[in-house]
């Protein structure tokens, strides 16, 4: 078994075993501050015996996986948090979030939180390497409202 980010376990998984509707699926949760990851799967010949396999190169392991769902977590904020964050605001203190979560997740546990007002604009910037065999189609592109301070 494998598990990971659904965008990482996507791109490792055999297209066919994908959902159509994945993406909606997976924003329809992390908008509501879901954490989610993947699971898949991948099942090694029974002909390699114990110490090949442990031998087996990662990429090789983690490649051509069978997708097999997304698991959804709830993660509520401790009471303490919109308190501190009120706090660290009045004394005008930049409050910032560091996280490994999805994006449309950390945009609402930051709403949730009062760190961004419900009601602000938020742009989400995708940045990466571009690579020859990019598929176009996987790129999104989300309007969202954005306050911005200059």
């Amino acid at each position: 078994f494998c598990k990971g980010s659904p965008e990482k376990i996507e791109a490792i998984s055999d297209p066919s075993t994908i959902p159509v509707n994945f993406h909606s699926i997976l924003d329809s949760y992390t908008e509501k501050g879901y954490r989610v990851i993947s699971l898949a799967t991948k099942l090694l010949p029974r002909t390699k015996s114990y110490i090949k396999i442990q031998r087996m190169q990662r990429s090789e392991v983690e490649s051509n996986l069978q997708f097999l769902g997304l698991i959804v977590l709830e993660n509520r904020i401790k009471k303490e948090t919109r308190p501190v964050i009120k706090q660290l605001q009045g004394a005008k203190l930049r409050t910032v979030m560091v996280t490994g979560d999805h994006i449309q997740t950390a945009v609402s546990v930051a709403k949730e939180c009062k760190m961004i007002p419900s009601k602000s604009r938020v742009i989400f910037v995708t940045a990466g390497e571009e690579e020859d065999n990019a598929d176009r189609s996987k790129i999104k592109s989300l309007e969202v409202p954005v306050n911005l301070t200059i």
